[in-house]
This record gives structure tokens, C-alpha cells and sequence, in this order.
């Protein structure tokens, strides 16, 4: 996924707009770079690392940062094993 609106001129002379488009969801900013599709292998046993941004108004925004790591799916299963040992 790759959606970069920010190139466009109208939002480089006024970012205001660009963060009101976030507010209101008619744009969006996002990236993914899958550790399978890089040039390089990720770090630290990261599979995947997802960029997003998200307005609360003109001023104010969010960006967030999500690290998927190789072993998700055993980390998983052992929290759901935990949760059930406690019932």
C-alpha cells in the first residue's frame, strides 16, 4: 500500500488543506514496507512496517508507526493460551 498525497502542489503551499483531507478522510497518507520486498532484509526479525497519518484537525495529527515481527503468529497463540490458563 503507498498513498502519498502530499506531492501534490495544492497541499505543499498549504498544508492545512492536506491535514483538513485527513480529517474529513478524503485523502490519506500511508506505506508498508514488506520485509519480502526490500532490497534488504528488515531488522530485528520485522516482517513488515506500516506508516499511517490521521488528523484531529488542522493542527493536530497522529502518526503511527506498526511493526509486525516474525513471530506474530506464536506470540499469538501463546497469549491466547495464558488468557485461557486464567479462566
Amino acid at each position: 500500500m503507498r498513498a502519498d498525497l502530499n506531492d501534490r502542489e495544492v497541499y505543499k503551499s498549504n498544508p492545512q488543506l492536506w491535514m483538513l483531507g485527513l480529517t474529513d478522510n478524503s485523502v490519506m497518507y500511508g506505506y508498508v514496507w514488506n520485509g519480502t520486498k526490500t532490497k534488504k532484509p528488515l531488522p530485528n526479525r520485522i516482517t513488515n512496517i506500516e506508516v499511517t497519518a490521521q488528523a484531529e484537525s488542522v493542527d493536530k495529527g497522529i502518526v503511527s508507526i506498526l511493526y509486525s515481527f516474525d513471530n506474530f503468529d506464536d506470540c499469538r497463540q501463546e497469549n491466547q493460551a495464558r488468557a485461557a490458563s486464567k479462566l
